[in-house]
């Protein structure tokens, strides 16, 4: 029974997987896809990152990827399908050598049936997958900075087995200055682990100063640098200015509405966020898994009860502090709140890791075979037959909405090809209708006024003087 019902679950995650996939084969340019494209197309490195280091922001690891991987700065629009295939791919791959690393379990089985478990999760719990997954720049923007931190701890994990070596230390500095040159969520997320990590190497080794306190103080002087360069400045002086013309958002406040508003839509999103019962769900699912890891491990000797407390604590500040900075400089869009909500499953499922193994000083946890049995029944239950979340939407995006998406995006091209080989340097098009918008792959799109910045981007991508709708 348990080898028929675990094979059953590893064909409903597959089956949940799949859509997802599906859906990356009518992906579409949107957005600053084309302002970004151009800029790499016309212009060296050199100037291309200058423009964006004095103007616009100080994440240099994005600033790069945008140059180079752009697939509009080879004027291959097709090439954006293959970037949530790469995506995912990536993150699959991290994620499995993480789980890996921690379990150290020979059964290579057994690690995918886990990790397979997690990837449906993540597709299916994730909202604005839009904004994190599919659309080029959002993605390699907030998704990405996510991958390479998973890398990042999944080898500092596996030197944990070995004693330091310099060129183990030099990679984790290597892949720490690409994470700081991401967004900034990742790379606060990033320095509270490194900090939570000295603290627990201070309680089993009492020494200060390790190689973790060195990758922490340089990622943190580094990030307080990126956060100086011109460009970052001007990049919240326009949030900030965004927000006060528009009396409705609330950066408009000041600090102390802020920080309780703040506080307000933490406690919201949590409640939220909880009240899942695929999380329930999951982490019951992974309590053997924690177990394993704490039999491996042994972190119950170095997690006293108010190290826990801390952290737990330590989570909730983070997730606060989250909230008052896109507040206060006015990011609350859909790929922010994705990234913050990914950062709190990563919390959450520490936390419990933390709590198991604490208790395994009085007691071992362990699961009844039969309860189990009873919890994969009802996941299965839930990623076949979804009363709610992105797997049911995704597979009717991608039977009925999907193919209307690409083929309106594909007249569209044609038609702007069509009116430049006619010499047409204004061009009108169509405006896309609902029943073509796929939700999981739309962006803003352009609109009849000419002078907005989507607009104008495309205008500049394709080289003419405007773009616009009927």
């Amino acid at each position: 029974m348990k080898c028929l019902l675990d094979k059953i679950l590893i064909f409903a995650t597959i089956l949940a997987i799949c859509p997802f996939v599906g859906l990356a084969f009518y992906n579409q340019p949107f957005f600053d896809d084309f302002v970004y494209g151009r800029l790499a197309s016309t212009l060296s490195l050199g100037d291309f990152f200058g423009s964006f280091y004095y103007q616009h922001t100080g994440r240099y690891t994005l600033v790069i990827l945008s140059y180079f991987i752009n697939p509009l700065k080879y004027h291959w629009l097709e090439g954006i399908k293959l970037s949530p295939l790469v995506l995912l791919c990536i993150y699959s791959l991290v994620q499995f050598y993480l789980l890996f690393v921690l379990l150290g379990i020979k059964q290579i089985k057994q690690v995918w049936y886990y990790n397979l478990i997690l990837i449906a999760f993540f597709l299916h719990s994730m909202p604005n997958l839009n904004e994190f997954v599919y659309w080029f720049s959002g993605a390699w923007a907030y998704f990405f900075p996510m991958i390479l931190i998973f890398l990042f701890y999944a080898r500092l994990v596996k030197i944990q087995q070995f004693s330091f070596k310099w060129w183990d230390f030099w990679f984790l500095v290597f892949l720490s200055f690409i994470i700081v040159g991401t967004t900034e969520l990742a790379v606060l997320f990033h320095l509270f682990l490194l900090f939570c990590l000295h603290i627990y190497y201070f309680l089993k080794e009492k020494k200060y100063f390790q190689p973790i306190t060195y990758l922490f103080l340089g990622s943190l002087l580094l990030f307080s640098w990126v956060l100086l360069i011109p460009g970052q400045t001007v990049r919240y002086q326009g949030m900030q200015l965004g927000a006060m013309t528009n009396p409705d958002l609330w950066a408009n406040f000041h600090w102390g509405k802020s920080l309780i508003l703040s506080a307000y839509f933490l406690v919201s999103d949590l409640g939220n966020w909880l009240n899942n019962g695929l999380l329930v769900l999951l982490s019951i699912l992974l309590l053997p898994v924690f177990q394993k890891i704490e039999n491996r491990w042994q972190l119950k000797e170095n997690t006293p009860y108010i190290y826990l407390i801390l952290f737990g604590l330590g989570s909730l500040i983070l997730l606060w502090i989250f909230k008052i900075i896109l507040l206060k400089i006015n990011l609350l869009s859909g790929r922010h709140y994705t990234q913050t909500y990914f950062i709190f499953i990563c919390l959450w499922l520490t936390n419990i890791q933390l709590w198991v193994s604490h208790l395994n000083r009085y007691f071992e946890i362990n699961v009844s075979v039969s309860f189990l049995h009873f919890v994969k029944f009802w996941l299965v239950i839930v990623l076949i037959f979804p009363s709610s979340g992105n797997i049911n939407n995704a597979y009717y995006e991608l039977v009925f909405v999907a193919p209307l998406h690409e083929e309106f995006f594909q007249a569209r091209q044609k038609m702007i090809e069509n009116q430049k080989k006619n010499g047409k340097q204004d061009l009108i098009l169509p405006a896309i209708k609902p029943v073509q918008m796929a939700k999981f792959l739309f962006m803003n799109d352009i609109n009849q006024d000419t002078t907005y910045h989507i607009n104008r981007g495309m205008a500049k991508y394709y080289q003419v003087k405007t773009i616009r709708t009927h």
